[in-house]
């Protein structure tokens, strides 16, 4: 009966710790997956340049309506972060205890670093903060030693945060955070070695030059195009060329008259952004030559002409002129010194050799293009032989009347001698 009697009690005593437990974890509520704390970045986002660094506020906050004193805590990046990038925090280590109060609980700086080898891109990263709780915080509920979450109210857990707490074991909670990292920001521009070219004419240059690039870009290829006008261009040494240090040059040729942008582009590497520049460059239309009035004349030595070029339209201004000769007895042209005008005019004089002369003028515009007009031809004769001279009438007369009487005078003198 005694055997009976142990038997009834032991169940009784069973069945009222069950119905303990079951009121006990009915208080609880524990809720597997909710950690201990939630960890809110912001921004959420940290961006970069290749080689720089970045951070970002990290807030831990305990749940609902508990206070935690976190111990021996260290941050970490497990996971995601790119080639040659690490995490810290300030402050660096974090306090020991860190109090981490309700309901709003604590910050501390992510710093988040990279280096010049660091590929740009987007990069999801894993932090971590690892901590143990206070004696107090992990005493067993549960007769198997195992432990529920502290109760949360409205809040909970972000991401894939989770822990289970079990007794002797180091608690952590995690979020994540977009690691944006850029490449470093470069700069083209293009000049041009004079602003306008002629069609047909002769060829000018446009030289590209890259900054702000980290490391050497010698070597790297750019692109030049022409990007727009109401002109064209062509690119007679190809429309590519590679750097030398951070600048190369190619040659460019008026096509079709009008005005046009030059393009050149550098597309970037690993750490280095691509960038684009331009310039106006103006293609003008070919140089014609002048015309020279008149075509052809007829002076003696004594006399001049004036010779006047057409005016010039085409081609680059501002224009040069030179004058040039070929006299009778001569086989080529020779410039005239200080004919550099529209006109020229041709005064010869007793001295001067007689026959066709020539003249032509040549026009150089700045492109520079040289052309040169048809020639006109001068004839030039000898000067007429001076006139006698012809007295007055007055004086004649009276040389008439001089001579009568000096004749009568002679006779007189002669015939009184004679008696």
């Amino acid at each position: 009966m005694l055997c009976g009697l142990g038997v009834w009690l032991d169940r009784r005593f069973l069945f009222v710790a069950g119905l303990l437990l079951v009121c006990l974890v009915g208080l609880v509520k524990p809720v597997e997956g909710i950690p201990p704390v939630t960890m809110t970045p912001s921004p959420s986002t940290v961006t970069v340049t290749v080689g720089a660094s970045g951070s970002t506020t990290v807030t831990v906050t305990p749940p609902d309506g508990f206070g935690l004193t976190l111990l021996d805590s260290v941050v970490s990046c497990p996971s995601g972060l790119p080639a040659g990038a690490s995490c810290s925090t300030n402050p660096s280590p974090l306090p020991n205890p860190f109090s981490v109060p309700s309901p709003n609980g604590a910050q501390f700086t992510l710093m988040v670093s990279t280096s010049a080898s660091t590929p740009p891109g987007s990069y999801t990263v894993t932090v971590q903060l690892s901590f143990n709780l206070q004696a107090e915080m992990i005493q067993p509920i549960l007769s198997d030693n195992t432990f529920f979450p502290l109760t949360p109210g409205s809040g909970g857990g972000i991401g894939p945060s989770s822990v289970t707490l079990q007794q002797g074991t180091q608690f952590s909670g995690t979020t994540s955070i977009t690691l944006s990292v850029s490449p470093f920001t470069t700069g083209t521009t293009v000049s041009c070695s004079k602003p306008a070219v002629d069609v047909s004419g002769s060829t000018g240059s446009c030289t590209a030059t890259v900054s702000g690039a980290s490391g050497s870009i010698s070597g790297e290829t750019i692109t030049f195009s022409q990007s727009g006008g109401t002109g064209s261009i062509s690119f007679p040494s190809g429309t590519s060329c590679n750097l030398s240090g951070s600048s190369c040059s190619v040659t460019v040729a008026g096509s079709a008259a009008g005005g046009v942008t030059v393009q050149a582009s550098y597309p970037g590497d690993a750490i280095n952004a691509a960038s684009s520049g331009t310039a106006g460059l103006v293609v003008n239309s070919m140089l014609v030559a002048p015309t020279i009035s008149p075509t052809q004349a007829t002076i003696t030595q004594d006399q001049s002409v004036t010779l006047t070029s057409t005016p010039v339209t085409t081609g680059t201004p501002p224009y040069k002129y030179q004058w040039f000769e070929k006299a009778p007895s001569a086989s080529s042209y020779s410039p005239i010194q200080g004919a550099t005008s529209t006109s020229y005019t041709f005064t010869p004089n007793s001295g001067t050799q007689t026959g066709t002369w020539m003249f032509e003028v040549k026009v150089t515009d700045s492109d520079p293009v040289t052309v040169t007009s048809s020639p006109v031809t001068v004839t030039v004769n000898p000067a007429p032989a001076p006139p006698i001279p012809e007295y007055p009438y007055g004086l004649s007369l009276l040389a008439a009347f001089m001579l009568v009487g000096y004749t009568l005078l002679k006779r007189r003198t002669k015939n009184r001698n004679y008696l």
